[in-house]
């Protein structure tokens, strides 16, 4: 291989260590399983689960029949080539999984639903788990997840009429009141990590992932590097040892979130791994953009929407059903039919006023699911077989007008936030133009002094080689500037 040759390919390797397989949507399937296989075959080298990614456990599962069956072709020697994450925090109390003591719920208040818990024996009983499912001796990082949902959890409660404040001060000293106690959980539970740590059960070390750390100061889930620095040294002299084996961070970094560049920064002055976590995925303004441009990429929105529009609104005009027929001859059911009709009607029209509204397919989804499907459920018992598929089909067109506009408002949302997007196909690049490579690239190009690498969630196969591509492009000209430096 010519020198120039190995120095692109060296350089496109760099790119690619750099990217980390962010697993939060990954399960035991074959196509996600393949997708593990493909990143591994790549020279992806970093994987991030969680137990309550997937149903107790799921994501870990399937990262370790993955890395089993790795290790099983290239031998038990390239386990040390591979770092494997997990958390602990979030855990549901069942099928043998700790309760868990000084807990909170999460989202349902249901005996069986997800709970939160930073108890040092919440931890050693998740971490067995963790290791039981990844099929593995050790992890090499054991995260603290988003401890800020302590505070979380008092303001929900609030919101919810759960716990009243008489005003904005009582809030306040509560939240004061729950930081003074985060704190000490954190002590507690670094402490508890160091003790893992020293039995091998960590390879590397710990650290936190939080939602918190890019939020300003002012914000009521803001999680402040300073604090869990101290708490992490106290921990760690409560251990027996001389310095705390804090070794990285992770927190939301993206084109519309980029409060966590100071905090990243700060960690990296101090030694500490930094991985941006979300890059294509961004909460701002009070929506969830998908960072992603490909169903607007031709210019115009797809076909086919107000055909669909027009024949569902017609199979549910109740004029047309009962033409001709009077008021007072219909039946009972008739009446009711009819006004089943003028529901479903004027639920399309809602729909129709809120098309442009979503920024996320996600948003879409759960309208779905929260409002739309129970109100038809309640309105009809049944439907005919052509006000079904008539139904089904305007539900698919306006899922792709969704996407499409989600698209084209996520693209004005990062040019309001400054940033220059490429138009077409820049210097003969693959992909120029869209938004989801110009993101990556922002993250590997614009600010890698103050990254350790990207975390990216990538459940199908083509995912893997549209990321590597990118990442082995930025590795190679990346390589090239310093080498004409």
């Amino acid at each position: 291989m010519a020198p120039a040759s190995a120095a692109a390919t060296a350089a496109a390797a760099i790119g690619i260590r750099r990217i980390g397989f962010g697993c939060a949507r990954i399960t035991p399937s074959p196509p996600h399983l393949q997708a593990l296989a493909a990143a591994l075959k790549h020279g992806i080298r970093l994987f991030d689960t969680a137990p309550n990614y997937g149903h107790i456990g799921a994501s870990e599962r399937a990262v370790g029949q993955a890395l089993a069956k790795h290790f099983q072709e290239t031998g038990a020697e390239c386990r040390d080539e591979v770092t494997v994450c997990t958390k602990f925090g979030y855990f549901q109390p069942a099928e043998g999984h700790a309760r868990g003591p000084e807990r909170v719920s999460v989202g349902s208040k249901d005996e069986g639903g997800l709970q939160f818990s930073l108890h040092p024996e919440v931890m050693e009983h998740e971490l067995k788990g963790s290791l039981e499912r990844l099929q593995l001796e050790a992890v090499d990082l054991l995260y603290v997840h988003n401890p800020e949902h302590f505070l979380a959890d008092i303001l929900l409660r609030h919101e919810t009429g759960e716990r009243s404040f008489a005003d904005d001060k009582g809030l306040a000293a509560a939240m004061q009141e729950e930081r003074h106690k985060l704190k000490d959980r954190l002590v507690r539970a670094f402490e508890a990590l160091e003790g893992a740590v020293a039995r091998g059960k960590i390879r590397k070390g710990y650290g936190v992932s939080s939602n918190g750390f890019g939020l300003s100061s002012k914000e009521g889930l803001h999680l402040s590097l300073s604090m869990v620095l101290d708490a992490a040294a106290e921990g760690a002299k409560r251990a027996g040892k001389n310095a705390p084996s804090l070794r990285a961070i992770q927190l939301p970094l993206n084109l519309l979130e980029p409060g966590g560049l100071v905090v990243a920064a700060q960690a990296r002055a101090k030694g500490i791994e930094v991985y941006a976590n979300r890059p294509l995925t961004a909460v701002s303004q009070g929506g969830l953009y998908r960072l992603v441009n490909k169903a607007a990429a031709g210019g115009e929105p797809p076909e086919g929407y107000m055909e669909a529009c027009r024949t569902a609104l017609e199979l549910f005009n109740p004029s047309f059903l009962f033409e001709g027929k009077a008021e007072e001859a219909l039946a009972e059911e008739e009446k009711e039919t009819r006004e089943g009709c003028r529901i479903i009607q004027e639920l399309i029209r809602d729909m129709n006023r809120q098309l442009t509204s979503f920024t996320s397919t996600e948003s879409y989804t759960q309208e779905l699911e929260r409002r739309i499907i129970p109100l038809i459920a309640s309105t009809f018992e049944s439907l005919d077989e052509s006000a079904a598929d008539a139904l089904q089909v305007f539900f698919v067109k306006y899922g792709e007008m969704v996407r499409y506009h989600a698209a084209v408002r996520a693209v004005e949302a990062c040019k309001t936030a400054g940033h220059v997007l490429e138009e077409g196909k820049e210097r003969g690049r693959e992909g120029g133009g869209l938004l989801h490579e110009y993101a990556l690239r922002w993250l590997l190009e614009k600010i890698p002094r103050q990254l350790s690498g990207v975390l990216v969630g990538m459940p199908q196969e083509a995912y893997v080689h549209d990321v590597v591509r990118i990442a082995e492009g930025c590795g190679r000209e990346g390589g090239s500037e310093k080498g004409r430096k």
